[in-house]
């Protein structure tokens, strides 16, 4: 886990979190990277129960588009009272997205159940120099409507999901082999059109030989699936929504030079056709035994009676 993007000093004041009030922090991605949790300095007033924080997509002017790429939540009530000291507090994110280089995202942090003495402090900077890649914006309206902040910044921490090292004997996929997907649209919504996947190439590129890929529903179940075929090895991403990018998905397709669970199949075989051999070998030496014994009784010399 590596601090990728961060605005983490300067804090001068505070921006409260509680019911319909809604704060959000923009940034911009200095890489392509896959985004695993984020630090926000926070207190609380109160008891203002659960804090969920979301990654968001931002339109033009920097505010909140509605849809998170991931979210996280923690115990609100179990984050220090007023300080000082002001700490950071680690939000862990599911799923875990790439977030394209030089792109702008959001910080959005709500606390539905919390109220004015229920709160959460959100910790923030508003004394120039600030944050150059972003602002602070607030909804009073529960994410309706987002006003910007301009010339005030929260403090936060972006960091990556590294994952696991994936080694040949974990690459699930063949290269040259379809690989479907599939996508549970949101409360199971039947009858949509333009539900789609996105495909990126393990460089996190997109690619003209892989346009998005159109969704079909399995009969009226909500469920969509489709199809594509990599053509080289490595930690595919298939990012999947519905037409207007609402009910994000993002699952990773890790390909190599054959296909394991085929491998698999054939190791079974294998055993199969050992087993078989080991019990003719054991009749094999059944029978031996057989003729040993049989021998042995022609070296038996004469008895007297």
């Amino acid at each position: 886990m590596s601090l990728k993007d961060f605005y983490n000093v300067g804090d001068d004041s505070y921006s409260n979190v509680y019911g319909s009030n809604w704060q959000a922090q923009t940034f911009k991605a200095n890489s392509a990277y896959r985004i695993g949790s984020s630090r926000l300095k926070l207190y609380r007033v109160g008891l203002p129960g659960e804090l969920l924080v979301s990654i968001q997509n931002v339109d033009e002017n920097e505010k909140p588009i509605s849809g998170s790429l991931c979210f996280g939540i923690i115990n609100g009530n179990s984050l220090p009272l007023v300080g000082p000291p002001y700490e950071f507090n680690e939000i862990i994110f599911s799923p875990k997205p790439w977030l394209t280089e030089g792109s702008k995202y959001s910080i959005v942090a709500k606390a539905i159940s919390g109220n004015s003495s229920n709160r959460i402090c959100w910790r923030r900077d508003g004394t120039p120099p600030n944050y150059q890649y972003g602002m602070n914006s607030y909804s009073t309206n529960g994410g309706v409507d987002w006003i910007l902040n301009a010339g005030m910044d929260l403090l936060f921490e972006i960091y990556d999901y590294e994952g696991e090292v994936i080694g040949m004997s974990d690459k699930l996929f063949k290269i040259g082999e379809s690989i479907e997907v599939g996508y549970q649209a949101p409360n199971k919504q039947s009858g949509l059109t333009g539900v789609v996947a996105e495909i990126y190439l393990p460089n996190k590129a997109k690619d003209s030989n892989f346009p998005d890929v159109e969704l079909v529903e399995v009969g009226s179940t909500g469920t969509y699936r489709g199809s594509f075929t990599p053509d080289q090895q490595g930690v595919w991403q298939v990012i999947m929504h519905k037409a207007d990018g609402d009910g994000q998905v993002t699952k990773s397709y890790s390909v190599g030079g054959y296909n394991v669970h085929s491998v698999g199949e054939k190791i079974d075989v294998v055993d199969d056709k050992v087993e078989v051999v080991e019990g003719k070998a054991d009749t094999i030496i059944t029978k031996l035994d057989g003729i040993e014994g049989s021998v042995g009784a022609l070296d038996t010399p004469p008895m007297a009676f």
